[in-house]
């Protein structure tokens, strides 16, 4: 591969990170490609996210799939974590494009509750 570099890839469910041959005009979209494939993670593109961090001192940054890894500083040796989206960790929200139904409160059940225990015993 010419002007190609390696780079690990961590998921955050396997032990040990993949070692990937790459070039730095890939976008992160084609990165999350060649990871969906089945000898890599095998995991559908749309349900991970790539997190980075440039050193030690920085938070790390979710990548845009249009972005390419030379402009997101990703260099040899750097290390990309592989993170579950909200639609892999909860199948029901984002499916139908609405956010996910609210849990009920049960403070407003046991207030319920006591009302109509009252009720019943001063009747």
């Amino acid at each position: 591969m010419r002007g190609g570099f390696q780079i690990n890839v961590q998921h955050s469910h396997r032990q040990h990170p993949i070692a990937l041959e790459v070039e730095g005009n890939i976008t992160v979209g084609e990165l999350k490609r060649r990871l969906s494939a089945p000898d890599q993670l095998g995991m559908p593109v749309e349900h991970h996210n790539v997190m980075f961090r440039r050193n030690a001192n920085e938070d790390s940054q979710m990548l845009a799939e249009h972005r390419t890894l030379a402009d997101c500083g990703v260099v040899a040796g750097s290390v990309l974590h592989i993170m579950p989206n909200q639609q892999a960790i909860n199948p029901q929200s984002g499916q139908s494009g609405q956010p996910p139904k609210p849990r009920k409160d049960h403070n407003q059940t046991k207030k319920y509750f006591y009302l109509v225990l009252y009720i019943f015993i001063n009747l």
